[in-house]
């Protein structure tokens, strides 16, 4: 019962100081972390609160010390018998611990993980009971930890012991501060005490706090001043050069009285914060006066502050009774959400007789100033619970327009002008006018009295932006509508309030198929579109329409910018660019985005200068006021930690590394926790763990916006790589060698921090080390070693196994000698025998030869060139007169040497018998009776697989008496002749022969008699491939010489020809009229032929057996 009492009695006063509280209210960006954040086994309620060098933030909780760095939650147990860790302090790069009955300090292990030492465990036995270390401050390398039994200092790892007892042995110590490094204790009975050279000395004049409890003691406006706090008698200023206290008036004393003071700090920017067992956190100024309250009706989850502080970068933290809370105290920016009571996203704000108005997709929101400390500062005005899309102040009235009608609010007083679609407004307050345009038309009221209806265009059904007014005259206005896709409008209004309208649309007119904004600036209309902001320009062009068109406007040169709202002020025009908020000045066009880099609402939809020095700025996610003379720094750079580093294995390889930054300092530190050598050696890494994940951090968050981090390796980055919502980097698969880390990150506001650096070092694998070489190296020497002895010793045994198989060998050998030099001399012999069969059969193949006198008697200047390939030939010339009748031919018989001249043999034989017997003189006859014979004599029946021996053969048969020239060749080819690169077709005399084909041998019957007439030849040649094979494998060598006069030089004459033989590949070239010289000056086994060319010739194919006639 006296419980339930109680507790309503602390709720009545609670509720009565929120009712009662004369504080603005302060709506910056709170974060509550409960004990789901930072840990189930972890207790709800926390004590202290304090921040290292490196912006990490610690907390006292339940017999641990929580530690966050932004990113992630840790805790560090303290001894066994401890509870509640009451104080916190940070000194030396320590963090010293005060708790029920202990105190110590934290230090680091080899890995950066976080340890308690106690030094409460080494007192002596007298002093080591206790209560609770309601406060621990560093002081002179050391600490203070104070309970109200005792006070310990802690200097050169000694501990110092000092008791009440000194003054009076039946009080006790109340509380203890720190005021600018020096320490005040507070007894009960007595006064307030000064810590000096060890030891506590009563200031003059301070016996007005023995019965009272001093509960905040701070810096004051001077360095002589500090201002003091207490529960029940208000605040006081203490002069320390007079040793004089001075009781302060505020017209604020009972409310603060109420709230019950537990704390104060001196703020960044001379307020004092306060904080409160009922009111959470009261900030006050220089008068005392209560400037803000922060507490549950504002965001804070608990009004019960334990402690306060205030971090590097000018935000609260607090340790309250059920969470730890952050205030972003350096922000500008004040906001208002669904817990504030407005609902809906936003779309137009106005200001109307010092309230601010908002209207959202639900409905339209008043600010409530009554009620404010309930939390809803702004509250609905239910008649208008739908979507509002604009607002627009008119004299003493707000005009309110929806997509249900028009509005009019006044007062307390709500009336509808119109049930039109209202999308877009604009009032003309020069002719007290205004203009509507929705989808139900565009429509002018008039205001005389009431707003009455002059005009409405129907036909104007508009999907509308904004309007804009550009005043001509006074009786004519031109309008502007702009539209979400269809171009813009141009409306000009008579003073009869007639309308006439234009469109302009697309890419004729110079505008995109997007929307288009137009706003009001200086009296003109720009308009805002995707690509940027235009002008009008009224006049036409040829490529442009007949009415005017729009081009590219550098206004302050936003030209290329998106811009959604332009709202034009007396000084300053406000805008909304790329989606960022900007303030632009309009004398010298600087932008002021900085103020405003920390506005987080989505896409942003309405913006209002409420003042000179706050802005109201209105999105998807609710409502920001922008107070630009917020005195509180935000030029910090943040700091970024490099924490913990993470194998593959998930392995810890360091804790947290960014700790060394403080130890390295400190050699006391390194030598109780990580030296330097330790951790160089400690990130050495094992080649089995070059996968690592490296976690980072940073406190400095605005608004809790996303920080940006950047990385590089060195070794394995090329350049700087950006994170967004991510803390952590992984590198899988490093190969060995030295890398180096670098960490930097970014703010809201765009301030770096200082590059970060972690050096480590990836060990070969065991196979690939120094000393794995070196066995290596003393492996191979060994197996060189053995291996040269093993092959020394093969070696010898191998000698003499091939001293035994050589002398086998020789005798093996000189048996074979006498051998082959039998068989030799039997082979001499042999060929002897041969040799002397085949000179013996070329002396009859000579005899059976034609003789040349024939050609004598009819043909002066003919030569014959008949070499054989061996000593017999395969190939055959004949020839002889019947009568009339010359009949010469050139055969080529299948193979070359003895079975070639079988069949040349057998041929003569055939030609004598066919020609010479039965006098058979046409040259098809002839071939198709010796076709018939050779197949006959070969018993050819023509079947596969069978025995193709034959002959190619040219045959002439020449009439004297008739000039004719008749001859039938084996070919396929057409003889054509060819120009050589020295004179044309036109300066031969040539004539062109076509052949039929014939085989001599069973191949197929084809009797064709070919006859074509041509002049007597001064010159002819027939010739066969083993000609020109004996000339191939003599080495001919040809070279040409121009307009020379040889003789043809021979051992049996001496006669001047014109033709040439010539071609590895055998052609036959018939020369008409030039001179030429073959001499045969190599020996008999080689041919030189030394030619002069220049004339036309034919070129054909020796393989084909051509012959020609001239």
């Amino acid at each position: 019962m006296k419980n339930t009492f109680l507790y309503l009695t602390v709720l009545l006063i609670t509720v009565f100081i929120n009712l009662t509280s004369s504080a603005q209210p302060l709506r910056q960006y709170i974060q509550n972390f409960s004990q789901k954040d930072y840990g189930d086994s972890c207790h709800a309620q926390n004590w202290s609160v304090v921040q290292d060098d490196r912006g990490i933030m610690y907390f006292g909780n339940n017999n641990r010390v929580l530690e966050y760095d932004g990113e992630t939650w840790n805790s560090i147990r303290i001894t066994a018998n401890s509870s509640f860790i009451t104080s916190l302090a940070v000194g030396n790069e320590q963090i010293f611990v005060g708790a029920n009955g202990e105190f110590g300090y934290l230090s680091h292990d080899k890995k950066g993980k976080s340890n308690y030492n106690s030094l409460s465990s080494n007192l002596e036995e007298e002093y080591k009971f206790f209560g609770n270390i309601w406060k621990t401050f560093s002081y002179n390398d050391g600490a203070v930890f104070f309970s109200q039994e005792a006070l310990f200092i802690y200097n050169n790892n000694k501990v110092e012991v000092i008791t009440p007892s000194s003054f009076d042995p039946d009080s006790s110590f109340h509380l203890a501060f720190k005021v600018n490094d020096e320490i005040y204790v507070r007894q009960r009975g007595l006064g307030l005490l000064k810590l000096k050279d060890k030891a506590l000395e009563l200031i003059p004049n301070s016996e007005i706090f023995k019965d009272f409890g001093v509960f905040g003691m701070v810096e004051g406006n001077n360095k002589n001043e500090i201002f003091i706090a207490t529960q029940e008698d208000g605040f006081y200023i203490f002069d320390k050069s007079t040793s004089q206290f001075k009781k302060l008036e505020s017209a604020n004393e009972e409310e603060l009285t109420l709230a019950k003071i537990f704390g104060a700090i001196k703020l960044s920017d001379g307020n004092v914060a306060l904080n409160t067992a009922l009111s959470g956190v009261i900030i006050i100024n220089e008068k005392c006066e209560i400037l803000y309250n922060i507490n549950s009706s504002t965001g804070l989850k608990d009004n019960d502050i334990k402690q306060l502080f205030e971090s590097s970068d000018h935000n609260l933290w607090l340790a309250s009774n059920s969470c730890i809370s952050k205030i972003n105290y350096s922000s500008k920016i004040s906001i208002f959400n669904s817990n504030s009571g407005i609902i809906g996203r936003i779309n137009s704000i106005e200001f109307y007789n010092d309230l601010l108005f908002v209207g959202t997709s639900s409905g339209l929101f008043i600010e409530n100033k009554t009620e404010n400390n309930s939390g809803k500062y702004f509250k609905p005005i239910n008649e208008l619970s739908k979507n509002i899309t604009s607002i627009k102040k008119f004299n003493n009235e707000l005009i309110i327009a929806s997509p249900d009608g028009l509005y009019s609010y006044s007062g307390n007083s709500l009336k509808q002008i119109d049930k039109q679609n209202s999308q877009s407004i604009c009032l003309n307050e020069k002719l007290n006018q205004l203009y509507v345009a929705g989808t139900d038309g565009f429509s002018v009221f008039q205001k005389t009295g009431d707003w009455l209806p002059k005009t409405r265009v129907k036909d104007l059904s508009l999907n509308s932006t904004t309007i804009a007014i550009n005043q001509k005259n006074q009786t004519e206005t031109e309008l502007w509508v702009g539209t979400y896709n269809d171009g813009v409008y141009r409306i000009t209004l008579k003073a009869d309030f007639s309308v006439v309208y234009d469109k302009f649309f697309g890419n004729q007119d110079g505008l995109d198929n997007g929307w288009v904004m137009p706003f009001a600036n200086n009296g003109n209309v720009i308009f805002a579109t995707l690509s940027g902001l235009l002008n009008y320009n009224e006049e036409s062009s040829e490529n442009k329409s007949n009415h005017g068109f729009f081009e590219g406007s550098d206004l302050f040169n936003l030209n290329n910018s998106t811009i959604t709202i332009l709202n034009e002020y007396e000084s300053n025009y406000l805008c909304c660019i790329d989606g960022k908020v900007c303030l632009i000045e309009k004398s010298n066009g600087q932008k002021n985005f900085a103020d405003f880099e920390s506005v987080n609402l989505g896409n942003i939809n309405a913006l209002l200068k409420i003042s000179d020095n706050k802005i109201a700025v209105g999105g998807d996610d609710g409502l920001n006021i922008v107070r630009l003379d917020w005195k509180t720094d935000t030029n910090i750079a943040p700091i970024a930690n490099i924490r913990k580093i993470v194998t593959n294995n998930d392995s810890i390889i360091f804790a947290d590394f960014s700790i060394l930054q403080m130890e390295q300092a400190s050699q006391q530190q390194m030598e109780q926790a990580s030296s330097l050598a330790l951790y160089s050696e400690l990130l050495k890494l094992n080649f089995d763990n070059n996968t690592i994940r490296i976690n980072f951090s940073t406190i400095y968050k605005d608004n809790d916006l996303t920080t940006k981090y950047f990385y590089k390796l060195t070794g394995y980055d090329d350049d700087w790589t950006e994170l967004k919502n991510q803390s952590f980097v992984d590198y899988k698969k490093l190969s060995e060698g030295d890398y180096e880390f670098n960490l930097k990150c970014s703010d809201s506001h765009n301030h770096e921090s200082e590059v970060k650096t972690l050096k480590f070092k990836i060990l070969p694998p065991w196979y690939r080390t120094v000393y794995a070489y070196i066995a290596y190296l003393l492996i191979l020497i060994v197996l060189m070693i053995v291996s040269a002895r093993l092959y020394s010793h093969q070696l010898k045994l191998k000698n003499i196994r091939l001293e035994q198989i050589v002398q086998e060998r020789t005798a093996e050998i000189q048996k074979q000698n006498v051998e082959i030099a039998h068989q030799r001399d039997e082979l001499s012999e042999q060929k002897r025998e041969i040799t002397d069969s085949i000179k013996y059969a070329k002396r009859i193949q000579s005899v059976i030869l034609p003789v040349a006198d024939i050609l004598k008697e009819d043909f002066e200047g003919h030569f014959i060139l008949f070499r054989p390939k061996d000593i017999v030939s395969g190939d055959f010339y004949w020839l002889t007169k019947i009568k009339d009748t010359v009949i010469v031919t050139v055969a080529d018989c299948t193979g070359h040497g003895v079975p070639g001249a079988f069949m040349s043999m057998l041929g003569i034989s055939f030609l004598n018998e066919i020609v010479r017997k039965k006098e058979i003189t046409q040259a098809n006859l002839i071939l198709n009776n010796l076709r018939l014979e050779v197949i006959s004599a070969l018993k050819q029946k023509g079947e596969a697989g069978e025995q193709k021996d034959g002959m190619d053969m040219s045959l002439v048969v020449i009439k004297n008496q008739e000039s004719n020239s008749k001859f039938q060749v084996p070919s396929e080819d057409t003889l054509t002749p060819t120009l050589s690169q020295r004179e044309r077709a036109e300066d031969c005399d040539s004539q062109e022969l076509r052949s039929s084909e014939m085989f001599i041998e069973k191949e197929t019957d084809n009797n064709k008699d070919l006859s074509s007439k041509s002049q007597i030849p001064n010159s002819k040649v027939q010739g066969n491939d083993e000609y020109f094979d004996k000339l191939s494998t003599s080495q001919l060598n040809i070279r040409t010489i121009e307009h020379a006069n040889h003789e043809l030089q021979t051992t049996n004459n001496k006669q001047s020809y014109h033709t040439q033989w010539a071609g590895a590949n055998n052609p036959l070239w018939i020369i008409k009229n030039p001179k030429f010289q073959i001499q045969n000056s190599k020996p008999q086994d080689e041919t030189s032929l030394d030619l002069g060319l220049e004339a036309c010739f034919l070129e054909l194919k020796a393989d084909k057996m051509p012959i020609a006639i001239y």
